[in-house]
């Protein structure tokens, strides 16, 4: 079954952003509209205006329909949210210039009914273009502030994420079954006097803690690097599993230096090894894959291990980089896992195709 981390919690987070941004939207309507109700009733007081009925009643269908109108001009406005900027002004002054129109047209409708003309229309919608023009501007204004705290509310939670991911990294390099099994096997290595097989292990081990302990997680790294990484930790866990881990890179020459968070992988393999190759006496493929689709990159890791019950590719691992793919891209990153027909685990992560400089 597939699952979907990360991004649905991203999701939830902008359902909830906009739900509250639609809210402001309604209350700043109503505010700025109540205002211009007050203020035109103050006035006619202090004019010394006499209290009519109709006077009033009329104030109160100005101001619903300039409520209504503002509410539709919003829900329009909020559908080009992700269109071309100049296509959006262009867009938004024809749409502010129909909105003074209409409200002007109601205006005069009921205040003067006998001199509804366009002449006369035009007219009042001179005047209440720049109302509405400074509503606009405010709504935007609005959605802009709110864009940049959830830009920064995503920055911090990505450098939250990555500093976790850097110490579960960390974790799994200095495991002490991972370095017992590991060093040992470089000293059965030496008392079978292959001493350069010895040599070898040890300068891969200390090139995979080196990279763990330096890097910065909040870097984004080249695919090939992350999969030198990869394929280091594999190296490593050969000696523990010999004859049993078999390693396939389908990965195009033109995708080797795309844009990829660092360690990002690493607990997908670590799953693999973990849930296909240690429980199983038999040969197992682990498989990484990468293409371009869309405007996005998509990296699969995938074994053909045969394992029982519901804990295959799950847990820690796959649900921090689900949070951390989710916190970097938001809603343009994805990662879905599922089981393979006949056996065996894939999980697919994707984010927007970047290439480093």
């Amino acid at each position: 079954m597939a699952a979907t981390h990360g991004v649905l919690r991203e999701q939830s987070f902008d359902s909830h952003e906009r739900a509250q941004y639609r809210r402001a939207v309604l209350a700043l309507t109503i505010g700025m509209w109540t205002f211009h109700f007050l203020l035109l009733t103050w006035r006619a007081w202090l004019a010394d205006f006499p209290v009519l009925i109709d006077l009033l009643i009329n104030r109160v269908l100005w101001t619903v329909s300039g409520v209504v109108i503002c509410v539709g001009l919003f829900f329009i406005l909020e559908q080009m949210r992700f269109g071309r900027f100049w296509l959006q002004v262009l867009i938004t002054h024809v749409l502010v210039f129909a909105a003074g129109v209409i409200y002007a047209a109601v205006r005069v409708f009921i205040y003067e009914p006998a001199d509804w003309t366009a002449s006369k229309i035009l007219d009042v919608a001179t005047y209440w273009l720049w109302f509405f023009l400074a509503w606009t501007w405010t709504i935007l204004a609005l959605s802009y502030r709110m864009r940049v705290s959830r830009e920064e509310a995503r920055r911090l939670q990505a450098e939250s994420l990555a500093h976790q991911a850097k110490l579960q990294a960390l974790r799994y390099q200095l495991n002490p079954h991972f370095l017992f099994n590991t060093l040992n096997s470089i000293a059965a290595l030496m008392l079978d006097r292959r001493i350069e097989d010895a040599e070898l292990m040890l300068r891969k081990l200390s090139d995979f803690l080196r990279s763990g302990l330096t890097a910065d997680p909040l870097a984004d790294t080249p695919l090939k690097d992350e999969l030198a990484q990869q394929e280091t930790y594999l190296d490593i866990e050969r000696v523990r599993f010999p004859g049993r881990i078999r390693l396939e890179l389908n990965v195009p020459d033109a995708l080797q230096t795309a844009v990829t968070p660092g360690f990002i992988l690493q607990p997908l393999i670590e799953n693999s090894v973990k849930y296909a190759v240690a429980a199983s006496s038999d040969p197992v493929t682990i498989s990484i894959s990468a293409r371009a689709e869309h405007g996005k990159l998509i990296v699969s890791v995938a074994d053909d291990g045969a394992v029982e019950g519901d804990a295959a590719g799950m847990g820690v691992g796959l649900e921090n980089v689900a949070r951390r793919l989710g916190g970097r891209f938001g809603e343009a990153a994805e990662v879905r896992s599922q089981r393979r027909d006949p056996q065996g685990f894939e999980t697919r992560l994707s984010w927007p195709l970047r290439f480093a400089t």
